[in-house]
This record gives structure tokens, sequence and C-alpha cells, in this order.
């Protein structure tokens, strides 16, 4: 789903509630207000716990669950497949 239809699709919530949708693609890029607002998510977790490195651990772990899934997708998929030879 693109960013433009869930930004739509929340339209009517109130603007008090910040709602950025973040799309997560293998080979693709992030939408630039996902970068920012993550970049922004990460200098804030660096300030509370004083760890400068959290921007990196968090970009890191995005890339971590996007690999995990592709996997979870390969198997899933593979599992279905009827794979014995006809005997």
């Amino acid at each position: 789903m693109s960013v433009s239809w869930k930004k739509a699709k929340y339209f009517c919530l109130p603007r008090s509630l910040l709602i950025q949708p973040i799309t997560l693609e293998t080979l693709g890029l992030l939408d630039p207000s996902a970068l920012d607002i993550l970049g922004e998510l990460g200098r804030r977790l660096s300030a509370a716990t004083g760890d400068v490195l959290k921007t990196v651990f968090l970009f890191q772990r995005l890339s971590v669950v996007i690999q995990h899934y592709n996997l979870v997708f390969i198997y899933e998929y593979f599992a279905d497949l009827d794979l014995e030879p006809d005997r």
C-alpha cells in the first residue's frame, strides 16, 4: 500500500495525532517523511539514553525485521509446495 493511500485513509483523524505510514521494502528506499520520523525517533532515543548509536541500531533492527520476514515468506511459500517426487 502506498504512503499517500494511508495518509488519505487517516485524514479524518484529529490533527493532534501524528500519523506517519512507514513502508519497508527489501530493496526500496524509505519515503522521505518516514525517513525523517525514524531519524527523529532515533535522535530522541539517543538523547533519552545517552547512547549516540541508537539511531544506527534502530535502522539495523528494521533491516533485520525485513530479512526475517522475507525468510518467513520464502519458507511458507516452499512449505506449501509439494516437492516430493512422484514414485
